[in-house]
């Protein structure tokens, strides 16, 4: 199946230094996050900072949701968390 994201919710894990967002595989919701680290590879500038990586989340949604779907279909198990290697 393909994972599309009709949820356009994210959130800061500040424990865990990620976002947090959702994708959906027809009626089952799939939890993903993306990593400070893996922001980072993809826009410089995205700080540390809560406000930073969700603004940096925000502008390269469609490359992370790319890159989310292609691991969820080579990989079907959780958890899906997306790191600087899968940038």
């Amino acid at each position: 199946m393909v994972l599309c994201f009709p949820n356009q919710c994210r959130s800061f894990d500040a424990t865990r230094n990620r976002i947090r967002f959702w994708g959906h595989d027809n009626m089952q919701e799939v939890p993903l996050s993306v990593n400070a680290a893996a922001l980072l590879c993809i826009e410089l500038g995205a700080g540390a900072e809560e406000v930073g990586q969700l603004r940096a989340f925000d502008a390269n949604r469609a490359i992370i949701e790319d890159r989310a779907s292609e691991i969820y279909s080579r990989r079907r198990k959780a958890p899906y968390d997306l790191t600087p290697a899968d940038f």
